[in-house]
C-alpha cells in the first residue's frame, strides 16, 4: 500500500505538534497527556524545565504545582516579575529526581503521565547523565533507549521516563534539592569558610553596584577593592536577608565607579540577592 507523503506529515503533526510547538497544558491543567517534559541541566546542575504559561495558568499555583515557593521561582527566573505574568511566557521550573519514573514503558493508565527526555550537549557522556545528572543506572537508559552504543552524538534525545501530569508532591523534593540558593552557594560558602578559618573577618556596609550583561554576567563573581583577586567573600542583602558568596576578580575601577561603593556584582549575583536598584545597599564581609 502506497503512503501519501503529505498527508503521513499531518498526521505526525496534529500528533506531535503540541508537544513541539511547547504549549503546556490549558487553562484547566498545568500538564496534559500529549506534553513532553524536555528536561536540562540548570547553571548549578538544577534540573530545569521550561513550562509555557496556557491563558488562565498563574505563577503562584504553578509554583505549587511544581512543588516550589515563589522565591525559589524568582531564583529560577532572572527578572521575572511575579505581577507582569503573559500567555506564551516561558517560565523556568526545577524537576526534582523522585518525579521522573525511569522504566522503559509508560506506566498503566498512560493518561495521567507524560514522557520525560534530555537533549545530549557537546561535554555529555553516558556515564555523566546517568551518574550525576539523573542517578540512573546506565543499563537501565540503555534499555529504554534502545541503544546500540554508549557513545551519545549532541543534540540526541534520550527517554529518561515518564512523570505524573498531577504535579509534583513536595514529599518529591529531595533534602538535597529543598533549598536552591543553598545549593547555588555551597562550592563558594565552603572555599569562603575554609579561607577565613584561621584570619579574621571583616565587615563592610554601604552600596552595591552591578555590571551590564556581558562576559561573566551568568558568574558569581564581583570587584572589591580589599579581598585579593580570586578570594570568596560574602555579601546579604539586609532587605530579605539573603546571602550569597561571590568570588572577586578584580579590583573597582576608580574610574567608572563611585568610591563610596563596596562592592561591584555579576548579574547573577546582582539577581540572587533580589537586589530592586541598580544601586542597592548590602553587607559585606571578607577575611584578611
Amino acid at each position: 500500500m502506497q503512503v501519501n507523503i503529505h498527508t503521513l506529515l499531518i498526521a505526525l503533526f496534529l500528533l506531535f505538534g503540541h508537544a513541539l510547538r511547547g504549549d503546556t497544558g490549558n487553562h484547566e491543567r498545568y500538564l496534559l497527556p500529549e506534553d513532553t517534559v524536555f528536561i536540562r541541566m540548570g547553571l548549578f546542575q538544577e534540573r530545569i524545565f521550561q513550562h509555557t504559561l496556557e491563558p488562565g495558568q498563574t505563577l503562584y499555583s504553578l509554583a505549587k504545582f511544581y512543588a516550589l515557593s515563589m522565591s525559589e521561582l524568582v531564583l529560577l527566573n532572572p527578572g521575572l516579575n511575579p505581577n507582569a505574568t503573559r500567555p506564551g511566557q516561558r517560565i523556568q521550573v526545577r524537576i526534582p529526581l523522585s518525579a521522573i519514573i525511569t522504566q522503559e514503558n509508560a506506566p498503566r493508565n498512560n493518561k495521567a503521565y507524560v514522557p520525560v527526555y534530555y537533549r545530549v550537549r557537546v561535554e555529555d557522556t553516558l556515564y555523566k547523565i546517568c551518574r550525576f545528572y539523573f542517578n540512573i543506572p546506565q543499563k537501565n537508559l540503555v534499555q529504554i533507549n534502545k541503544l546500540v552504543s554508549i557513545d551519545l552524538k549532541p543534540g540526541q534525545m534520550l527517554h529518561l521516563g515518564w512523570m505524573s501530569t498531577d504535579g509534583i508532591s513536595p514529599t518529591m523534593v529531595g533534602s538535597e534539592e529543598k533549598d536552591l540558593l543553598d545549593n547555588i552557594n555551597a562550592p563558594l560558602r565552603s572555599s569562603f569558610e575554609n579561607s577565613c578559618a584561621y584570619t579574621s573577618s571583616v565587615l563592610q556596609k554601604g552600596p552595591a553596584q552591578w555590571v551590564a550583561q556581558g562576559k561573566g554576567s551568568e558568574d558569581l563573581i564581583a570587584l572589591h577593592n580589599e579581598a585579593p583577586p580570586n578570594t570568596v567573600i560574602m555579601v546579604q542583602n539586609p532587605m530579605n536577608k539573603r546571602t550569597i558568596y561571590v568570588r572577586v576578580v578584580e579590583k573597582i575601577p576608580a574610574t567608572r565607579y563611585d568610591q563610596n561603593i563596596v562592592v561591584v556584582l555579576s548579574p547573577m549575583a546582582a539577581h540572587l540577592l533580589n537586589l530592586k536598584n541598580k544601586k542597592s545597599y548590602v553587607y559585606v564581609t571578607y577575611c584578611k
